[in-house]
């Protein structure tokens, strides 16, 4: 079926919206409208907000979704490419939410529309994200439960031709809590359908080498790559390695000076001596067993 299509099915018809509820005309001739009731702020991204909702009458009454609420008229210009973004964004989102993918994806019950705004209706998260978790170094086993988790949901992106291109732990939600982990990837809205790209998006602490135009020698001999400055889906492990290492280490590898700390590493191997050698932080085998924990069987 073409994304189009799939994403037409997947619209929920409006009957009422304001600014504490949004109701949804019942399916079922003998089931009363769903109304939904607008409780918090969840949180606020580049293009909107999220919300979270509360069932109050229908067959779902109690239930509680998270909806993403992002206005038309943002501010951003058109060659920001908005229409295109929350394209993407709506067939990975949608996507992902089939049954086989749902152990590792956040789903979407579905999208409406106002004259004013897009509505995404997605899984409550009351863990909130992994960012808020992460305080310190996690002990060897749970963040190689953690990493395994975004490894195998990243494989499932890459095998449908998507790269996710903001991997960080804020857009990892956490459906159960240590020590036994269970995450989800979250917020597609920088994730696009291509083999090469070339837009920088992301959050610079992730940024692989190649999103600061950084390349090594062995790069340089591909002419046409280095000219179009492309990339493909190999910028998301690289976030990964650093979710990993702040994961094992507490502390994210590369600073404030994310640019030149990346030249120095990518060029030379060298990375700033304030940053904690994994050693330090570490159990004896880590590498090992990062290695037996996260490679499927």
């Amino acid at each position: 079926m073409e994304d189009d299509q799939l994403i037409q099915q997947w619209e929920l018809e409006v009957k009422e919206i304001n600014d504490r509820f949004t109701c949804h005309p019942s399916q079922q001739r003998w089931s009363s409208d769903e109304k939904w009731e607008r409780l918090e702020k969840l949180g606020r991204g580049g293009y909107g907000e999220v919300w979270l909702q509360q069932c109050t009458t229908g067959p779902r009454v109690g239930d509680l979704r998270a909806v993403k609420e992002i206005p038309k008229d943002s501010g951003r210009p058109l060659e920001d490419g908005y229409a295109e973004v929350r394209y993407q964004e709506l067939s990975a989102l949608i996507k992902f939410s089939h049954q086989q993918y749902r152990d590792y994806f956040v789903s979407s019950f579905g999208w409406f529309q106002t004259p004013e705004a897009l509505f995404i209706t997605m899984q409550y998260f009351p863990h909130g994200d992994l960012q808020s978790h992460i305080t310190k170094a996690l002990p060897n086993d749970e963040a190689c439960t953690i990493t395994r988790q975004i490894l195998q949901g990243l494989s499932f992106m890459h095998q449908n031709k998507f790269a996710h291109r903001d991997l960080k732990p804020a857009n990892i939600l956490v459906q159960e809590k240590g020590p036994n982990w269970w995450v989800k990837l979250s917020d597609f809205g920088c994730s696009k359908e291509a083999t090469t790209l070339q837009t920088t998006v992301g959050t610079p602490p992730y940024w692989a080498p190649e999103l600061c135009h950084i390349f090594t020698r062995a790069d340089e001999d591909s002419h046409d790559w280095i000219e179009n400055r492309t990339y493909s889906f190999q910028v998301d492990i690289w976030s990964v390695g650093v979710i990993a290492f702040r994961l094992v280490t507490g502390v994210l590898p590369f600073g404030s000076n994310l640019h030149s700390e990346l030249y120095c590493y990518t060029f030379h191997g060298v990375v700033d001596e304030q940053i904690p050698r994994r050693s330090s932080h570490c159990g004896p085998g880590f590498g090992a067993s990062l290695d037996l924990n996260i490679l499927p069987p």
